[in-house]
């Protein structure tokens, strides 16, 4: 089910409690302390600019409304950030943007968005996401090892969507998952050491679930598969020891009986079979 998305306006009202905060970088009790082209970035300096360096006092950030583009890693490592306003036309979270904010419990996206670049919340706080449906590729390790993630959801697209290997590697808490029709594929280790994600369903669009997609999920318990035509590659459910099943073509296939080198030929054998 598709969330209650807060305008831009109302998320700085709710910030400011009730106050129509100015764009910028707040500390712990909202006393104004740099704009945001006054944070450091890995990239080209401006000579002679006074650039902001205690990034540990950022709790909060205002993005101008009409800010359309982030420099990569711009907020990472900001270990106190909790909440942040994103801009309404922004295009792209770059690579690293929010990577190792571990306070950033959740966060709005704005549905002008088109991308989520490599590692963007890697290593973050993250409890929860919601995808809006204008995302059309969402890069490698995008959201790696954000060890508080329970909910991803993602239940539409506007166009065909890729996740890049390792979109969720290592989200060990994860247990809720919605994806979108329109998803080409399960990609290398999409979903490698979730190991609290107990079902999931795969959209009629997937053509293939690729190499040790669900590698150590160990409490997935039921993959219902909506298309009739997927590739599975060798070890796609590598290291599973659990009792769990996948459902294709109408049948029930023990998960344990998947994880071979000849899987492909073994699913074929076993739609014929069961």
């Amino acid at each position: 089910m598709e969330p209650n998305i807060k305008s831009y306006e109302e998320q700085v009202l709710e910030l400011g409690n009730g106050n129509m905060l100015e764009p910028g970088c707040y500390n712990g009790k909202m006393k104004k302390l740099c704009d945001i082209s006054d944070i450091k970035t890995p990239g080209i300096k401006s000579p002679g600019h006074c650039y902001y360096n205690g990034i540990e006092n950022i709790y909060y950030v205002v993005c101008p409304k009409s800010m359309k583009y982030f420099e990569p890693g711009l907020f990472s490592n900001m270990v106190n950030l909790c909440a942040v306003v994103l801009p309404e036309d922004l295009k792209e979270i770059p690579s690293n943007c929010f990577a190792s904010c571990t306070s950033l419990s959740e966060i709005t996206l704005p549905s002008s968005l088109t991308r989520i670049g490599g590692y963007a919340f890697a290593y973050s706080g993250l409890t929860s996401i919601y995808i809006p449906d204008s995302v059309a590729a969402i890069g490698f390790s995008a959201f790696t090892d954000c060890s508080n993630l329970v909910s991803f959801s993602m239940p539409a697209a506007k166009d065909s969507v890729e996740f890049c290997s390792h979109a969720l590697e290592g989200c060990v808490n994860l247990e809720n998952v919605i994806l979108p029709e329109g998803l080409k594929g399960i990609s290398h280790n999409m979903f490698n050491w979730c190991k609290s994600l107990a079902e999931i369903k795969i959209p009629s669009t997937v053509s293939v679930i690729k190499l040790q997609a669900f590698y150590m999920c160990n409490h997935l318990q039921f993959v219902q598969i909506l298309s009739d035509s997927v590739k599975f590659e060798n070890d796609a459910f590598d290291f599973y020891d659990g009792n769990g099943i996948v459902e294709y073509k109408g049948k029930r296939i023990p998960m344990s009986y998947l994880r071979p080198a000849d899987l492909q030929d073994r699913v074929d054998l076993m739609v014929k079979l069961v």
